[in-house]
This record gives C-alpha cells, sequence and structure tokens, in this order.
C-alpha cells in the first residue's frame, strides 16, 4: 500500500504532467512566426512559455537539488540572467518549434527522475529566492505546479486571442459545446452587462467610440475576404467560414468579417454595383484606404509578390524612398490600400 507521502507525490506529479502537456500543446498547428508573435505590452509569446517552463524545471528540480543540467551549453541562456533577464522568456532565431518541445520533454524526464528518486522531505536550496530559505521537494512540487499552471493560462489566452483555439487540454477542453451562434449571444451578454454601468459613472474621464471594424462595399464578399484573408493572414469571425462545396453560402453574398487578433478587423458588405476607384486620377476617389506596415524592405518585396499574385494591381511604387519605402495597391474590388515599411 503505498505512504502517505507516495500518494501527495503521486497526485503532485500527476498534475505537473497535465500542464507540461497542456502548454506543448498550446503549440500544435501554429506557425514559428506566431509561436514568438509577442501578443501583450510585455512581449508574451507562446514559443517562449515553453522555453521558460523548461527554465524552471531545470533550476528547481536540478539546481535545487544539486543535480545540474547535464549539457549546460545547451541552456546557456540560464547563466545570462544578469545581462538579459528575460533571455528564457523568448525563442532565438536558431531555435524552432521541435527543438524547444524536444528540449522541454528531455527536461520532464530530468525532473521526473529527482521526482521519484527523492523523498518529498528532503531538503534542498533555491538560490535565487531572496530569502534563501531551505526549500523540501514536497514543498518545490507545490510551487512548480503554481508556476507553470499561472503559464499555462497565459498559453490558453494567447492561443485563443490567435486563432480562436480553446480548451484546458487535448482530450478536455472543459468548456461547454456550444456553437459560435451561442458563444457570440454568451459574449453580448457580457459586453452588455459591462456597458451598464457606464450611465452610472459620475466625474470620470471622457470616453470615446472605438473603432469596430473597417467596412469595405464589394460585389463580391467572399472573393475579397478570400483575398484579404491570404493577404494578411486573418481569420474568419466564427460562423463566416467559407462553407462545403455546392452548399449555399448565404453569408458570402451579404456581410463577412475577418478578425485579427493584432488590430481591427475587416468587414465586407455587399452592393449590387460599385465604381471602381480610378486613383491616382481623381475622376473616382478612393473613398477608403488600408495602410498597412512591413517590418523591413525584404518584406515589403515578399509581400508585393504576394500581393500581385493574390489578384492585387499595382498603383503607385516609392520602394526605393530612403524614408518611406511604400507601394499603393488596389485589390480585386478597386479598394487602394498601401503596404510600406514603418
Amino acid at each position: 500500500m503505498a505512504t502517505t507521502d507516495d500518494a501527495v507525490k503521486k497526485v503532485l506529479h500527476t498534475y505537473l504532467q497535465r500542464t507540461r502537456e497542456a502548454l506543448v500543446w498550446k503549440l500544435e498547428g501554429i506557425s514559428e512566426s506566431d509561436a514568438r508573435w509577442p501578443r501583450t505590452p510585455t512581449g508574451t509569446n507562446l514559443l517562449g512559455l515553453v522555453k521558460h517552463a523548461a527554465s524552471i524545471e531545470i533550476g528547481y528540480f536540478g539546481l535545487t537539488f544539486g543535480r545540474p543540467w547535464p549539457d549546460p551549453d545547451e541552456v546557456g541562456w540560464m547563466n545570462t540572467v544578469d545581462d538579459d533577464p528575460n533571455a528564457d522568456l523568448f525563442a532565438t532565431a536558431d531555435e524552432s518549434i521541435p527543438g524547444v518541445v524536444d528540449l522541454y520533454r528531455r527536461v520532464w524526464e530530468f525532473a521526473d527522475a529527482t521526482i521519484t528518486e527523492l523523498p518529498l522531505d528532503t531538503p534542498g536550496r533555491v538560490p535565487w529566492w531572496p530569502e534563501g530559505t531551505d526549500a523540501s521537494l514536497g514543498r518545490i512540487l507545490v510551487h512548480v505546479n503554481a508556476d507553470l499552471t499561472r503559464h499555462a493560462g497565459h498559453a490558453d489566452i494567447l492561443r485563443e486571442l490567435h486563432d480562436g483555439t480553446a480548451g484546458m487540454s487535448r482530450h478536455n477542453t472543459n468548456l461547454p459545446g456550444w456553437d459560435s451562434a451561442e458563444w457570440s449571444a454568451h459574449v453580448a451578454r457580457l459586453r452588455a452587462v459591462a456597458q451598464s454601468f457606464d450611465e452610472f459613472v459620475h466625474d470620470a474621464p471622457p470616453t470615446y467610440p472605438r473603432i469596430r471594424q473597417i467596412v469595405l462595399d464589394t460585389t463580391d464578399a467572399r472573393a475579397l475576404a478570400e483575398f484579404y484573408r491570404h493577404l494578411f493572414g486573418l481569420r474568419y469571425r466564427a460562423g463566416d467560414e467559407p462553407p462545403v462545396p455546392d452548399e449555399p453560402d448565404p453569408n458570402g453574398s451579404d456581410w463577412l468579417v475577418l478578425d485579427n487578433p493584432d488590430g481591427v478587423p475587416l468587414a465586407f458588405q455587399q452592393v449590387t454595383e460599385l465604381p471602381r476607384s480610378t486613383w491616382p486620377d481623381p475622376a473616382v476617389p478612393q473613398q477608403l484606404h488600408l495602410d498597412t506596415t512591413v517590418h523591413n524592405r525584404t518584406e515589403l518585396d515578399r509581400h508585393h509578390e504576394r500581393a500581385l499574385a493574390l489578384g492585387g494591381t499595382l498603383l503607385h511604387d516609392r520602394s526605393n524612398d530612403p524614408d518611406e519605402p511604400l507601394r499603393v495597391y488596389a485589390d480585386p474590388q478597386g479598394h487602394p490600400f498601401c503596404i510600406f515599411v514603418g
């Protein structure tokens, strides 16, 4: 029969493994760029969270108990914390998703050896704790569970903001089995409750309308939405996705929305007729245009080829401007948009 300590250790170890697997799951099906993309003002990103989790376990289950990682050079960032305190919170250009995940899985084995081989009351010492307090394996197991669970929550939110993927684990989302309409109704209900407090706020700073989305009139809402979906890597609002072949597409001939986690959504409104802009000729003005930015001239040229391949038309080329290289295009329906380095 298991002792009390063995039973406690088993429970803590089980919860730790569930959290580990949830963190890794949040990276599945995501690109190297999106995994690294900083999605908060402090730079929090999905791949960085997994790299950070590996550092946490190496430190607490290794160094704390005099069991160093076998290849210190492999995790050299752990020795540069004084120079860059965020070194383990982002992946460098030469660190890939498979590489970071492989490292973390090997860290699991390393940490599990400490957990299984040592009793819960084994004393350890955490060098970076200000109080320098001795800590038992039992305390460290609780501490790491709390730390990693917090980061798994960060990953939950980042991934849902990116593409709508949500849930506690691959096998159990722990969410109601609602369709997109039910979730939309739920969000609308929450917004209504929040907004109901606005009229009771007195002597508060003035508030302003928020830009909800940019709406483009079009004679083919689905085709134009597909153009911008591919050009900018956006995702349809739940319920607006294209139907299966040969099925009706009522939304595609009425109103569609592309969500944009990093900015303002784009909406497409079906109209019967639409005079095509003749810009820069003033006969038919722009009426509306989009300004979009890239990081450098190489990206400007790459997206130039993509815009043309997707059906865009080059209207103006100022890519040699030393201060602000840019190009202006028309989308397939004639709406102008700019791509510039900024």
